[in-house]
């Protein structure tokens, strides 16, 4: 079956079918039935057609007289499919019965391959079609290192896959809306695919997908590829247990109900002057720009807008070092400093005037005093080798017990000593000589969440590229 999308001459898709009788042509080795009917939406035709052989076949779409589009259809061999089941799987047989009852089989006795009879009844529960019909692709990821004592770890592993060209391909939805992940026993697992516009969201080369790991399965399967499925892709899986954060400014209250100033001005660890800290009138939340939902963070500098410090914690539980931490930044191509840290605000009190720098202090983001072209990286700040542009951008934290990596629109930039994860600082600001009074930049879909540095993906549908001060 395809889709034919009625034009006219201008290429402007027509309101209604008024008008059009649609047929279709096929010359082939033999005669293909075919049906040419109205679809859901107006002025699109759905054509069904059956191939009786292999072979090349010529479709020509026509209204009346008038030729439509033609192309040529590339029909292979019929070949069987395996079956997709779930759970223990009944031994081959023959000469068994089999019935079916409210929309499942019953399998009762048999013979196996060396004559022994069986005695077994086995039930094939077919509810499982509830998730499965209509996916015409699966793929198998395997987990390595998934165990735990008790079997109850919960963590996200990443999946990525090629969203772009499965879309050209015709096997994926173009809202990326027809994902399923499934245990081996058929159990959905919780997911959450990036937004369309993310460096890697759903569209892009390689899309990325986060997927709520539980127990100590070495494998899952990921469908894809049915026409009408509604996405349950939900962030709430970074927050579902406590331990674990998403933000995307959509609750419509104050932002300082859930984000604290901070009386520091910026990573120099330089205080506010006594009781005053950063300013409110530089963060606010906005609809002029967003990746997830209609909102997102702006932050706003120039005159009266100082900028400085907003943190939050991490969700109600401490996380530690092993963690993912990830922030989606629109960069307008300011000058000055923004940026997002999960340990940054450690700074210690001295003298009651001034501020030893912490131990550890991580970050990434712009910062125009060390490169104005490139985002960098921190402490101290430097290039990160990946260039500034007008879009989206993603900073990500992936820490664990002995290092913290950190990584540019997925592009790995820096390793560092293993850092406690406490909480989220986005920072932002003006230089005594930055070129422009008044500067604005915007964050939406932060997230953070535990991670299992043993637990890898054995499959991998593409890979990382590693670029360090401009080398690849």
């Amino acid at each position: 079956m395809f889709e034919f999308v009625a034009k006219d001459r201008f290429g402007n898709k027509l309101r209604d079918w008024a008008g059009i009788d649609l047929f279709l042509a096929v010359d082939g080795r033999a005669e293909a039935l075919h049906q040419v009917v109205r679809g859901a939406v107006e002025a699109v035709f759905e054509v069904h057609v059956l191939f009786p052989a292999e072979g090349n076949y010529t479709l020509t779409v026509l209204d009346g007289i008038r030729p439509g589009c033609s192309f040529t259809a590339h029909v292979a061999p019929p070949k069987p499919h395996e079956a997709v089941t779930h759970g223990d799987k009944p031994r081959a047989r023959f000469e068994h019965s089999m019935v079916e009852f409210e929309n499942d089989l019953y399998v009762f006795g048999g013979v196996d391959d060396s004559g022994a009879y069986l005695s077994d009844t086995w039930k094939l529960h077919t509810g499982y079609q509830t998730f499965l019909q209509g996916f015409g692709y699966r793929r198998k990821v395997a987990i390595h290192g998934n165990t735990s004592p008790d079997g109850s770890n919960y963590h996200i592993v990443e999946v990525n896959f090629r969203s772009q060209s499965w879309m050209m391909a015709g096997k994926l939805q173009a809202d990326c809306d027809d994902l399923l992940f499934l245990e081996e026993d058929g159990s959905r697992m919780d997911y959450w695919i990036e937004p369309r516009g993310a460096p890697n969201g759903c569209g892009s080369e390689i899309a990325k997908a986060w997927v709520e790991v539980t127990g100590t399965a070495d494998h899952f399967y990921m469908y894809y590829g049915s026409k009408g499925f509604k996405s349950y892709s939900d962030p709430s899986l970074f927050t579902k247990r406590g331990q674990g954060f998403f933000e995307d400014f959509e609750d419509g209250g104050s932002l300082f109900e859930n984000w604290e100033l901070k009386p520091t001005l910026h990573d120099t660890c330089t205080p506010l002057e006594p009781d005053k800290i950063s300013s409110s009138k530089s963060f606010s939340t906005t609809t002029d720009i967003s990746l997830s939902g209609s909102h997102s963070l702006m932050v706003d500098l120039g005159d009266d807008r100082f900028g400085g410090v907003i943190s939050r914690n991490a969700g109600g539980v401490s996380i530690g070092s092993e963690f993912v931490l990830k922030g989606f930044f629109f960069d307008t191509m300011c000058y000055g400093y923004h940026y997002l840290s999960p340990d940054f605000d450690g700074c210690d009190s001295f003298c009651s005037a001034k501020a030893f720098l912490p131990s550890t202090k991580n970050a990434l983001g712009v910062y125009t005093d060390s490169k104005e072209d490139e985002y960098c990286v921190t402490y101290p700040w430097i290039k990160s080798g990946v260039g500034r542009s007008r879009r989206w951008h993603s900073f990500t934290f992936v820490g664990s017990s002995d290092r913290l990596d950190m990584y540019v629109d997925d592009i790995w930039v820096e390793r560092t000593n293993q850092t406690d994860f406490h909480s989220i600082m986005i920072t932002g600001g003006l230089f005594v000589d930055s070129r422009n009074s008044s500067t604005k930049a915007y964050w939406d879909a932060i997230f953070a969440a535990p991670r299992r540095s043993n637990v890898s993906r054995g499959r991998s549908l593409c890979s990382l590229t590693s670029r360090r001060n401009g080398q690849r």
